[in-house]
């Protein structure tokens, strides 16, 4: 076997499957990521905003705020996945900036 098919052996494209029905769009304003040996875990969440608003009405001057945040899912992938999903993340942040509909951030920068 000569390298070149060694290589298209190790290249796996994958047919994605949607099914009929609208998948549930959920809407999330934070993520959290941890990672436990091989694994890494990806928490998705809503912020309680009006409780944030509430907060920050009755907060006094220099005081921070607290609000509550609710982990609505948590996913799990090994490594080799996370580093799939750093490559597509980037990828799209790119598109979004040539866009305009995203700014480059100077901890984006500071990490290229």
């Amino acid at each position: 076997m000569t390298p070149e098919n060694q290589s298209d052996r190790n290249t796996v494209r994958l047919d994605v499957l949607y099914p009929e029905q609208p998948l549930e769009i959920l809407h999330v304003n934070f993520v959290k990521f941890a990672h436990l040996g091989g694994n890494v875990f990806m928490d998705f969440g809503m912020i309680d905003d009006q409780g944030l608003i509430a907060a920050r009405a009755e907060a006094k001057e220099g005081q921070p705020v607290s609000a509550i945040a609710y982990v609505i899912r948590r996913t799990g992938m090994t490594v080799e996945t996370f580093a799939l999903l750093k490559k597509q993340v980037e990828q799209m942040a790119e598109k979004l900036q040539t866009a305009g509909l995203l700014k480059a951030t100077a901890s984006s920068e500071e990490t290229e």
